[in-house]
Parts: C-alpha cells; structure tokens; sequence
C-alpha cells in the first residue's frame, strides 16, 4: 500500500451552525459566512490583521465545550497565534488554556506525499461550560488579512 488516509480525531460533537451567533470586530456583517457550511465563503478583517481583532462565537444558552476548528481556503489567512476567552455570562471573560493544533493537506504526488500547507487550525482545551468563546489576535502583520472558511464549535461528549 502506497498512502493511507488517517483522518483527524474530533475533540467532540459538533454544534450545529443553528445554536451558535457569531460577530467580529471588523466586517461583523459578514461574520455570518464563517458558519455557513459553505466552504468558498469566508469571514475576513477585510485587511491586514491588526492586534487585537477578534471573533466571537455566542452560544445562548451554557453549554460544555470542548474545542474549535477554524478552516482557511488560504494557508496565509490562518492566524499564527490567538488569545482565547471563555465566557461563563457573556459578560466576565477568562482566558482558555488551549492546546494549538494545525491541520494539514497532503497529496500523492505520484513518487512522493506532498505537503499543501496548512487548512486548519483546531483549538482544543478542557470541557468548559460556556456562553459565549473570543479569539483574539495578539498581534498584526501588514500584508495578511485573517479570514475564516469555516468555524465548527465542538460541545463535550
């Protein structure tokens, strides 16, 4: 056997996009796209992403999540590094203890598996219960936008 597909372990059940309202600090009208289920829709600062851009994922009612998966169709758009928050109220916010890790597409080139770089970056960290979850970008770069594909929220087993 020449290549096997292994596929990437879930932290969990996926929210349905119906639970989850979701609102950015730049083109907050369009944050809607990033739960579409449509992958060639996105969320984008519309820019290069500056410190301190964030999107937030409002879930109503408290419920124990576990982690977050963020999809790009661009490799560039994915953010190097976030700040998470959780909120209990939708009002105190803490910080998440999240463990990063970043999904990558891989290609039998014929001879050799190729690498296309990143597609997604899953956030996990402990069941939490809560209301409402922010990224944060810690820090900006001036040529690259932050733009999200898909956003899919997973609750505690």
């Amino acid at each position: 056997m020449l290549f096997v597909y292994v596929p990437t372990s879930t932290p969990g059940v996926p929210l349905p996009a119906s639970v989850l309202a979701v609102t950015a600090s730049r083109q907050a009208k369009r944050a809607g796209l990033a739960i579409d289920g449509e992958a060639t829709t996105r969320w984008s600062t519309g820019g290069p992403r500056a410190a301190g851009d964030w999107f937030r994922v409002s879930l109503g009612t408290p419920r124990a999540i576990r982690g977050v998966r963020l999809a790009a169709a661009n490799p560039a758009d994915l953010p190097p590094g976030l700040t998470v928050e959780g909120s209990p109220d939708g009002v105190r916010w803490e910080h998440l203890e999240v463990t990063v890790q970043r999904e990558r597409r891989h290609r039998w080139g014929g001879f050799a598996l190729l690498d296309d770089d990143e597609t997604a970056v899953w956030l996990d960290f402990p069941p939490t219960a809560l209301t409402a979850l922010r990224m944060t970008l810690p820090a900006g770069d001036p040529v690259f936008d932050w733009s999200i594909n898909e956003l899919t929220v997973y609750g505690a087993e």
